[in-house]
């Protein structure tokens, strides 16, 4: 889990010290001109995007270590179908065929290892349960060995006499 955490630590600080300074950069030297700041109130824009960085880490790192890293980044790329679906209902974005393709096979992906993980629970609980109903049906068959059928060592009489220091 550390070295989740170091890792996702590593990308905001690649973020932070790479990205910021050419955003910036590319901004003053009008290479990359940002279309009308004064309209939206930057503060909190910055504000919303900040939680949801974090709320998004927070769950990246939990979902991570509550599952598999493989589940964690294959669930990851459902988000450009999803970003696909919103923009064909909001913005009716037509999509060619083989974009169509691509994304269904995306979440076939993702199905398939929801389907494993579910498919593996169901064996197991049925090989448990197989392999309880065995063992009840062997311990069914074997002879009762209660404690009044057996022997204790006050009922075996000892042939040989006693030494000296059990007599004292």
């Amino acid at each position: 889990m550390h070295g989740i955490l170091l890792i996702n630590s590593m990308m905001g600080g690649v973020v932070l010290l790479g990205l910021w300074p050419l955003i910036i950069i590319l901004f003053y030297s009008g290479v990359e001109p940002v279309a009308d700041v004064t309209s939206i109130d930057i503060d909190l824009f910055l504000l919303v995007n900040a939680c949801f960085a974090v709320s998004y880490y927070i769950l990246y790192t939990f979902g991570m270590t509550a599952t598999s890293p493989l589940y964690i980044s294959m669930t990851g790329l459902v988000g450009m179908p999803m970003a696909a679906l919103a923009d064909w209902v909001l913005k009716s974005k037509e999509f060619s065929s083989l974009t169509l393709v691509g994304m269904g096979l995306v979440c076939l992906g993702v199905l398939s290892i929801n389907i494993h993980v579910f498919f593996d629970r169901q064996v197991r609980r049925l090989l448990s349960c197989v392999a309880n109903t065995l063992c009840n049906n062997r311990s069914s068959r074997t002879p009762n060995m209660s404690s009044s059928s057996l022997t204790t060592s006050d009922d075996i009489s000892l042939s040989r006499s006693p030494t000296e220091t059990e007599r004292a």
